[in-house]
């Protein structure tokens, strides 16, 4: 058994590590996993009474100020080396160093993170690339492996496109994955892209704010937001239809995602809402904003990379420990490339693929149905109750 929220989160971390950040930390398996625990340890520290009075020295504030001061003072150790030694990597970290930049710039993690704000690339990559895309590629292995019917639905829809671009089942997997283009990743994965979409609807949790910078009061529908003040909107409050408003038509709390006038059964995850027909999330305007919405939606659905990418690195990260892959095999990419989304499409096509599975409890009682998520949460955040996968190696040549 695996519990994919350890296993599958490392995974995402690492292949967010290898595309904004430093080569020393990814390759380095006791370093990754010690610039993960720092990362969580910041994360876990962020509470509503450092949201309210971030200058109160909290026990929190003291985590978090430990946890990035470690932090800088590995990546400073990691570039100070770079430069001592007169050695190169291809990678985000040396991009900064070729260009100049100051290690404070780079990093700003011992002011930025105490005082709450993600203001420079590396870091604040690192933090919005993770938290969300690891806890919902692990929930989204979780739901599939819970029913036996998506499952094989998810599974046959995967094989299909593998076969079609690499039929030769001789080939190892990782050259099969390798000969499936960049745009068959965008849009033959119908399928599974609902099953990311009601993943990622059950899981955005928390609080939304955005503040008015202007020197002009805005109005938005009958509220007046004066200069300087901060809107504030909740994306779940999940309330019944017999609590909504006499006509029916949801509060402003309900809005976003689990809106029971919009979604049938909205605690219940079903990839089935977004097929034609039925397409629940278009009833109304904004009613699905897993990726934002407006003009500032989440560059992890749209961020220009000119890089080198390795596909079976995701392959290799999920058959073996190592991640040390020659030069030769990778293919160097321009493109419009939605890092987060193909992250995750990448790691579930792969372990399905790779592995037959259930989804258990931590005693491996098989479970047909997941718990819903804590709407209290202040984001997306790992399950309460343990759950893992109960995976076998799968033979991949008696495929139907």
């Amino acid at each position: 058994m695996t519990d994919p929220f350890v296993s599958i989160y490392e995974i995402v971390f690492q292949l967010t590590i290898r595309m904004v950040d430093s080569a020393e930390i990814v390759n380095d398996t006791e370093k990754l996993r010690k610039t993960l625990k720092l990362f969580e340890t910041i994360e876990q520290s962020t509470t509503p009474m450092s949201i309210v009075f971030p200058w109160m020295p909290t026990f929190a504030l003291i985590k978090r100020t430990i946890a990035g001061g470690r932090l800088y003072y590995l990546f400073k150790g990691i570039m100070d080396n770079r430069k001592k030694m007169n050695h190169r990597e291809t990678d985000a970290l040396q991009y900064h160093i070729d260009m100049g930049d100051d290690i404070k710039l780079i990093i700003q993690v011992w002011y930025s993170l105490t005082q709450g704000s993600f203001s420079t690339f590396i870091v604040g990559a690192v933090f919005s690339g993770q938290l969300n895309t690891g806890i919902n590629a692990s929930f989204m292995l979780t739901y599939i492996g819970s029913s036996r019917h998506w499952y094989n639905r998810v599974r046959a829809e995967i094989d299909a496109v593998l076969n079609k671009y690499a039929p030769d089942r001789s080939l190892p997997l990782r050259q099969r994955f390798e000969a499936i283009p960049i745009e068959a990743w965008e849009s033959e994965f119908h399928l599974l892209d609902c099953c990311l979409k009601d993943s990622i609807r059950l899981q955005l949790l928390g609080t939304m704010y955005r503040r008015n910078i202007g020197t002009e009061d805005v109005k938005i529908g009958n509220e007046l937001i004066p200069s300087g003040a901060f809107l504030v909107c909740v994306y779940v409050i999940f309330l019944s239809p017999s609590e909504t408003n006499a006509d029916h038509r949801p509060t402003i709390s309900q809005m976003f995602n689990q809106d029971p006038n919009i979604y049938l059964e909205p605690l219940k995850w079903d990839p089935s809402r977004y097929f034609p027909g039925r397409a629940e999330d278009k009833k109304r305007p904004l009613c699905w904003i897993g990726w934002e919405a407006g003009r500032h939606p989440c560059l992890g659905t749209g961020v220009s990379f000119q890089f080198s990418f390795t596909p079976h690195r995701v392959f290799v990260l999920l058959y073996t420990s190592k991640s040390n892959l020659p030069q030769s095999s990778s293919t160097v990419l321009k493109l419009r490339f939605k890092f987060a989304k193909l992250e995750q499409l990448l790691i579930v096509s792969i372990f399905l693929t790779r592995f037959d599975y259930d989804t258990c409890d931590d005693k491996g009682i098989i479970c047909d149905a997941i718990a819903p998520p804590d709407l209290n949460a202040h984001s997306a955040t790992k399950p309460i109750a343990p759950i893992r996968l109960r995976l076998k190696s799968r033979d991949l040549k008696a495929q139907d």
